[in-house]
Formats: C-alpha cells, sequence, structure tokens
C-alpha cells in the first residue's frame, strides 16, 4: 500500500505541474492577446485621424477653390465646392459662412430687379447657414414684399435693419408696409429712422407724404408727395395720392 500509495502521488504531483504550466502559458497567451488588442486599436486610430486630417486638409483646399469662384462671381461653382468642403469636414466654419454667402449673391442674381420668388429657397438656406446674414434677410424682405406678404417682409426687412446699421434705408419699405397694415405710429418711427440717417429717397418721401395723408393733413402731405416727383415724376403712388 505504501509502494501504491506513493506511485499515486508522484503521478498526482507530476499532474500539478503540468497543470501549473499550461495555466502559465494560458495566461502569457492572454496577455498577448490583448497586446494585439491595443495595438490594433492603436493602429485603429492613427488611421482615423490621418483620414480626419486628410480630409480636414481637402475641405481647406476646396474652400480656397470656392472663395476664388465666388470672389469671380461665378456662383454656382462656389456653391458646389463649398458644398463638398463641408461634407469632407462639416465643422468647416469658413465653408459654412461662404456657402451662405454664395447662395445670397445667387439668390440676389435670381431675384433680379423683379423679386422673383424662385429666389427664396437660396435666401432660406443662407439663413439656416449664417442667422446674421443681413443681405439675406433684406432682400428677402424685398421679395415677399413684392409677393404682397406683409407679414413675412416686414419680418425680414426688420431683423436685416437690426443687423447692419447701413441697411436703415430698408425703413423706407418697412414704413410702406405699416401704412398698409394701418400701423401709423410704426409707419412714424421708420420716418423718423429715415431722417436720423439723412436718407432722402423716393421712399422716404412717399412716406412721409402717406403719414401726412392718413392723418387728414392734406395740404403738407400735397407738399411731400410733390416733393416725391421732383425726383420721378413718372412715380405711381406718388402721383396716385
Amino acid at each position: 500500500p505504501q509502494a501504491h500509495f506513493a506511485v499515486g502521488n508522484a503521478f498526482l504531483g507530476e499532474a500539478g505541474g503540468r497543470n501549473a504550466a499550461v495555466r502559465k502559458n494560458n495566461s502569457q497567451i492572454s496577455a498577448a492577446a490583448k497586446r494585439r488588442r491595443a495595438s490594433a486599436a492603436l493602429a485603429r486610430k492613427k488611421a482615423i485621424a490621418a483620414a480626419a486630417n486628410r480630409k480636414i486638409a481637402l475641405s481647406n483646399s476646396l474652400t480656397a477653390k470656392a472663395e476664388t469662384s465666388l470672389d469671380a462671381d461665378k456662383f454656382d461653382l462656389a456653391i458646389a465646392d463649398f458644398r463638398a468642403a463641408l461634407v469632407q469636414n462639416p465643422k468647416n466654419a469658413r465653408a459654412k459662412l461662404g456657402l451662405s454667402e454664395a447662395l445670397t449673391e445667387k439668390g440676389i442674381q435670381v431675384a433680379g430687379d423683379d423679386n422673383n420668388d424662385a429666389s427664396i429657397p437660396y435666401f432660406d438656406e443662407a439663413i439656416s447657414l449664417d442667422e446674421n446674414n443681413a443681405a439675406a434677410y433684406g432682400k428677402l424682405g424685398a421679395v415677399y414684399d413684392a409677393k404682397g406678404t406683409n407679414d413675412k417682409a416686414a419680418a425680414n426687412y426688420q431683423k436685416a435693419i437690426a443687423l447692419d446699421k447701413d441697411l436703415v434705408g430698408l425703413n423706407g419699405p418697412l414704413g410702406l408696409i405699416y401704412i398698409e397694415t394701418g400701423e401709423i405710429a410704426k409707419a412714424e418711427d421708420c420716418s423718423h429712422n429715415l431722417d436720423l440717417a439723412g436718407i432722402d429717397t423716393i421712399d422716404s418721401r412717399n412716406l412721409r407724404g402717406l403719414i401726412l395723408y392718413k392723418k387728414n393733413m392734406n395740404a403738407e402731405a400735397l407738399a411731400a408727395f410733390d416733393r416725391s416727383l421732383q425726383l420721378d415724376g413718372r412715380n405711381v403712388l406718388a402721383n396716385f395720392y
């Protein structure tokens, strides 16, 4: 029995040794696998960063190209390249503002002197890209004004005037809208703003005439409309009133 147990104990000791070696090997294999995963993750991060850098570089290059087209009044090309720049890098603020400017210029071109309402989508998108785009608000107001959509015209004129003091002249058409909607006090404010800015145009003179007319100051209104006709003898509004 003693001999039997001695052999058994020797066998168990040998098996225990093998198990310990297996555990050690497994630990080493797991550590190696972890190192490979870490190495692969680092390589992925480097690849992603490199790709991002390439996209940023391409976006900047497209932006510069678009700006050159915009300066040359090639608005369609500028719009296309600004859009492509934003596809590569949606955070490209320069491309975003540039696209807003290009869309505004294209909208003004489409609107023309007759304020064609086909230009509205250009101005809407321009404003969505830059909420401080005063020119887009101003021309959009003129387009809605031509359509007789007084509420939208007035809202856009107001935003344009608030954003850019150089657009104070828009108080003229804005005041005429207020006359049409019966808001005489607001129309007087617009007229006052024009006077303060030293603006003397057909719109400013007609606005003054209409305010006086609405207040039943007919002699003064006639004088104001006469002053309008000195600038443009064929002006329909001044002749009518």
